[in-house]
């Protein structure tokens, strides 16, 4: 079940501005707790979906949001279903995807939704997700990230639904709150400075940007003493070619998989660990 507001007012596109029912619709949203498929019925019929408040829906009387919506508005193949449901992280985190109100067959528009493992109560917390998440998909509309924000439904849309549950420990392993102080940085650089084979040290996005090619460059040299410190220089040279950071973890997990093995295991935790350092550092 997940904590999800649904508006009484069923609507055949989206409320125009300035329309009189503005403030019955804002009084309008229920809280709910909600299973996927009753979620995806509210969206067909045409109802609008928000987080929990405590009255009016406004950022002061926000209560928690069980859900992250990604709008992709770029009326071409990227806001296609087709494409959206091929992308890995949707694949394995998002339940589902629907056209809006907005979308035609010549414009397309869509919604991706994530369903959290346990609601965020902070809406501060919920912001940075959010906009984490949205960042993730290029093209798709940076303004979604506000805990108070709601979504229109879209009747009789097109639906791709599964049941997928994006938990919020892993939602934590792709980004850090906090800012890396300078000192962190430094200790990073420190970290592996004289490690890397001398024909890598001064290899960067200019030598190689595709990531295939800086995997297999980096598979190529890793031995013992070498993993750790060549896994932090591949994920920085992927944070250097503004490679999204959910791809970047697929890549680096796929090096960490084919080098672990030696007297020491180079572990998943050390790979993610140095993932989150080097996109904190550069960007």
């Amino acid at each position: 079940m997940y904590r999800i507001a649904v508006n009484t007012m069923a609507l055949d596109g989206k409320l125009p501005a300035g329309d009189a029912r503005w403030a019955t619709f804002n009084d309008s949203f229920v809280n709910q707790e909600l299973e996927l498929i009753e979620l995806a019925n509210v969206i067909y019929t045409g109802h609008s979906y928000s987080g929990w408040h405590n009255g009016r829906r406004k950022l002061e009387n926000f209560i928690c949001a069980q859900h992250i919506a990604v709008d992709m508005d770029t009326e071409d193949r990227r806001s296609t279903i087709e494409t959206l449901s091929a992308n890995t992280f949707v694949r394995t985190y998002a339940a589902l995807i629907h056209t809006t109100a907005s979308h035609t067959p010549d414009a397309p528009r869509a919604r991706v939704l994530f369903l959290l493992d346990e609601p965020i109560t902070d809406p501060n917390a919920y912001q940075v997700a959010a906009k984490f998440l949205i960042s993730q998909f290029p093209g798709a509309d940076p303004a979604c990230s506000d805990a108070s924000r709601f979504f229109f439904g879209a009747k009789n849309c097109e639906i791709w639904m599964r049941e997928n549950v994006l938990p919020l420990a892993h939602l934590r392993r792709y980004y850090r709150v906090a800012p890396m102080t300078r000192t962190e940085q430094a200790a990073d650089i420190r970290q592996t400075s004289g490690k890397l084979p001398a024909d890598f040290r001064s290899m960067g996005d200019n030598r190689i940007s595709r990531p295939e090619s800086l995997l297999a460059a980096a598979i190529s040299k890793a031995s013992e003493g070498q993993r750790n410190a060549l896994g932090y220089w591949l994920a920085c040279r992927f944070a250097e070619i503004n490679l999204p950071q959910t791809q970047a973890q697929e890549y680096l997990l796929s090096y960490q998989r084919q080098v672990e093995n030696g007297r020491t295991r180079y572990t998943e935790q050390e790979a993610l660990k140095s993932l989150n350092s080097a996109y904190r550092r550069l960007h």
